[in-house]
C-alpha cells in the first residue's frame, strides 16, 4: 500500500504548485505563495540566494538541480516577474524544463509590495522562521595569530585555520554560510548574507553599537 501523499486522491484535493522567478522578486513570490496556499495548494518555491560571484559554484548547481526536482513534483509552475516581465537565465531554464515535461506554466507580473502591504508581508516573513534560523547572525572569533592577550590559550580549528576561543567575536557571519565554509575550508562571508537580507527586515539588519545586527 502506498503512502497517502502518493495517491491520485491527494493530488486532486491538494495540487502542488512550484513558484519560479528571480530572487529579487522574493517578496512578490511570498505573496503569491500565500494566495495559492489559501486555495489549498501545496506550494514549493526557492529560498536560498547565491551571490553573483558564486553563480558558477557547485552550490548554485545543486540548488538549480533541487528546483528541477521540485518541478518534477508539481502539477503546474507559476512564474513570478516584476511589472516589466523580467525573467532571468535560471528562470528561463526552469520554464523550458517544465514545458519539456508537460507541466502547465502560468505567469504573474507583480508590483513590488508597498508600505500598505507591510503588515501582510511581515506575517509572511514569519512563515520563513526556519530559513531565518539557518541564516541567523553568529560571531566570528579572531585568528590565533591576531590575538595579543597572553592569557588566552584556548584554540580551535575552523575553515582550515586556527582561532582564539577566548576572544570576543571580531565580526559576524551567517550560521548557514559558516557551516558551508567550514566544510569547504574557506572563510565565511560577512553577515548578513544575501538570503538573510531577504528574510530579515531592514530594522533587524541595522548595525548595532558592536558593528553587527540584532
Amino acid at each position: 500500500m502506498g503512502y497517502p501523499h502518493e495517491t491520485a486522491e491527494c493530488c486532486k484535493h491538494w495540487p502542488t504548485t512550484v513558484i519560479c522567478g528571480s530572487m529579487k522578486f522574493y517578496d512578490q513570490m511570498l505573496l503569491v505563495a500565500a494566495e495559492l496556499t489559501r486555495q489549498s495548494q501545496i506550494v514549493l518555491m526557492p529560498f536560498c540566494v547565491v551571490a553573483e560571484q558564486d553563480q558558477d559554484s557547485e552550490q548554485k548547481a545543486a540548488l538549480d538541480l533541487l528546483h528541477f526536482k521540485k518541478i518534477d513534483l508539481c502539477e503546474r509552475v507559476v512564474v513570478v516577474t516584476d511589472e516589466a516581465g523580467y525573467i532571468g537565465e535560471s528562470t528561463r531554464r526552469e520554464i523550458a524544463y517544465a514545458e519539456r515535461n508537460h507541466h502547465q506554466v502560468e505567469y504573474r507580473a507583480m508590483p513590488a509590495p508597498t508600505t500598505d502591504g507591510g503588515a501582510a508581508l511581515s506575517s509572511l516573513r514569519d512563515t520563513t522562521g526556519s530559513v531565518r534560523m539557518l541564516h541567523r547572525k553568529t560571531g566570528v572569533s579572531p585568528r590565533a595569530d591576531d590575538c595579543t592577550d597572553p592569557t588566552h590559550e584556548d584554540r580551535f580549528e575552523r575553515y582550515g585555520e586556527e582561532f582564539c576561543a577566548d576572544c570576543a567575536p571580531m565580526g559576524w557571519t551567517c550560521a548557514a554560510c559558516a557551516a558551508i565554509a567550514r566544510d569547504e575550508h574557506h572563510m565565511p562571508p560577512d553577515w548578513p548574507c544575501a538570503t538573510a537580507k531577504l528574510v530579515y527586515t531592514e530594522d533587524e539588519l541595522a548595525p548595532t553599537v558592536d558593528g553587527g545586527a540584532e
